[in-house]
């Protein structure tokens, strides 16, 4: 039997799996974080983070953060993204599970891309996990509805 995407997700078409994408379902945040992956690399062409205006133009072209949800961009030692990731700032075990994944991909550096309506107590706790297991930070950017 052959298995389609939206059968994989639990949807009955492929129109209703777009809905759910639409609407940003969080049932299938999995696909929605790898579509952000791999829009933002294709974009990009999966060139090195270096320059702040590298920076910004890879996080225009993810889903941007939330006053609750950063994005974490892992890289490797020569800042080639390895990974994406939404997390839930004010969830712990979900900090804990974008660190896992970012191991997993080999990063160990992050960016990170927060609202500027994130508090910024929370921006540094959320910053101080990384750094706590050895992952440097190298840099953050905080963006508000007037700067894109």
């Amino acid at each position: 039997m052959k298995n389609n995407l939206y059968r994989e997700f639990n949807c009955n078409s492929k129109e209703e799996l777009y809905e759910r994408i639409k609407r940003q379902d969080d049932e299938i945040k999995p696909l929605l974080e790898f579509l952000d992956y791999a829009k933002s690399n294709i974009k990009n062409n999966k060139k090195a983070i270096d320059s702040p205006d590298v920076l910004v133009d890879y996080v225009k072209s993810t889903t941007l953060p939330t006053k609750d949800t950063g994005t974490i961009i892992f890289v490797n030692t020569k800042n080639h993204p390895v990974h994406l990731k939404r997390t839930r700032l004010s969830w712990k075990n979900s900090v804990k599970e974008t660190l896992k994944e970012g191991l997993m991909a080999g990063a160990n550096r992050v960016f990170m891309a927060f609202s500027s309506e994130t508090p910024y107590e929370r921006m540094e706790e959320t910053k101080d996990y990384f750094e706590k297991i050895g992952m440097k930070v190298i840099d953050t950017i905080n963006y508000g509805k007037t700067n894109y």
